[in-house]
């Protein structure tokens, strides 16, 4: 009779535990998944932090936490346990909770991949006292970060920089800008009396003159070629090329000079902030093509960066011979064209030679994988620039400078410079 008693004790127990678990489980339980950081670089590291708050008397035994990451997210050294690679990054952790107590576990990740990535829900498992009943919630997460695509080194770049910054005293009169102070010197019969310094006079005991920058009103518009429709694909290479168009804009503005970003590419931001976005019959935003206009100076760089790093890379909205041919019938006179593009068939070099021919100055920067940077034995092909084997015949009337090969441990690149013979 004791033993039958005892029996129908513990069955009341167990099962009055079960109906009270599965009344009060998930009340005052807060659960929030949220990365370190709004933005790091590819190939940099942030943390990611869970935190779980149980906010009542009951304690809860057993919490089982799992979402998922993006692939191009790992996780470093001992941060990798409980997680799981497959089509995601699957994690799970198990937290046992007193009440009203909170715990927070921080995990290392590395950003492997230029993107935009973000976690919008953490499926939740709670068990029951004797671990015999499982019960599930889901809770919405709001939490992003910002991949921004690797900086090409800027000592790699530096001829790019050079090959441009170089051109602006040459190719466009200067004009002394009052604006830009450069400093103070001696008089001269020839300088007007607006620019003397009178205190600096005073105090030399001579005569003695502002002197100013010369400017120019001079821009840079890049042409991102993002294009990988070959049989043999080099995503490398189209990464590469998101690369150098990041850091040669980047040094462009902090020399104070005008930058556009023209690509075939599309990228797809995040909803917020993006009132421009179109939506398609079915209400689902649309990607955008890629068209950054910077002022040297004026920052921008950050909206930049988001756009660079939201590109798909699976497909594009146009032909890039087709948009080189679109700015051949509106070329702007005070304006340096940069072509970054790892195709180099036909249908692009008879484009970049119409462009040039039209009178545009061109500069052509082309991707390469590593092993094709060394220029070995090879001739230098004519018209086009490239050090490379073989025979090459130069277009009418437009030659191909190859100013430099700078090679890479992944993907190098070669600079090709474009210009109309007299």
């Amino acid at each position: 009779m004791r033993l039958l008693l005892i029996f129908l004790a513990g069955a009341a127990v167990f099962y009055l535990q079960r109906l009270l678990y599965k009344r009060i489980w998930d009340r005052g339980l807060d659960v929030r998944v949220r990365f370190g950081d709004a933005f790091v670089y590819e190939g940099q590291t942030t943390e990611i932090t869970e935190e779980v708050v149980n906010d009542k008397e009951f304690p809860l035994p057993a919490l089982e936490i799992r979402f998922a990451l993006d692939r191009n997210l790992s996780y470093l050294r001992e941060s990798a346990e409980n997680a799981s690679l497959s089509d995601k990054n699957y994690r799970r952790d198990v937290f046992s909770l007193f009440s009203r107590q909170k715990k927070i576990r921080t995990f290392a990740l590395s950003c492997e991949k230029r993107g935009y990535y973000r976690i919008d829900e953490a499926e939740l498992v709670g068990y029951d006292y004797f671990f015999q009943k499982k019960y599930y919630d889901t809770r919405t997460q709001h939490t992003a970060i910002y991949v921004y695509p690797h900086l090409a080194d800027v000592r790699r770049i530096r001829n790019v920089c050079l090959a441009i910054t170089g051109m602006r005293p040459v190719r466009n009169p200067l004009y002394q800008d009052p604006f830009a102070f450069a400093g103070i010197r001696s008089y001269d019969r020839s300088d007007p009396m607006n620019r003397i310094n009178w205190k600096a006079s005073a105090k030399s005991g001579k005569w003695m003159v502002n002197q100013f920058d010369a400017t120019t009103d001079f821009s840079v518009r890049c042409l991102l070629d993002t294009a990988d429709d070959y049989i043999l694909t080099s995503p490398h290479l189209v990464e590469e090329s998101i690369s150098i168009a990041a850091a040669l804009a980047a040094e462009l503005l902090a020399g104070r000079m005008d930058v556009d970003i023209l690509g075939n590419g599309e990228y797809l931001e995040p909803a917020e902030g993006l009132s421009e976005r179109t939506a398609d019959a079915a209400g689902k935003l649309a990607p955008r093509q890629l068209e950054i206009s910077l002022r040297g100076g004026s920052g921008g760089l950050q909206e930049m960066y988001r756009r660079l790093a939201c590109i798909e890379t699976g497909h594009v909205c146009c032909d890039m011979a087709e948009l080189l041919a679109a700015e051949t019938d509106r070329i702007r006179p005070d304006c340096l064209y940069v072509l970054i593009s790892k195709n180099y068939d036909a249908k692009m070099r008879e484009a970049a030679v119409a462009l040039a021919k039209a009178g545009a100055r061109l500069l052509w920067i082309r991707p390469v994988a590593a092993g094709e940077t060394a220029r070995g034995t090879g001739e230098t092909v004519r018209g086009t620039g490239e050090a490379a084997e073989g025979p090459g015949e130069a277009a009418a009337g437009v030659s191909g400078a190859g100013i430099g090969d700078v090679a890479g441990t992944k993907a190098g690149f070669r600079l090709m410079d474009w210009e109309v013979e007299p």
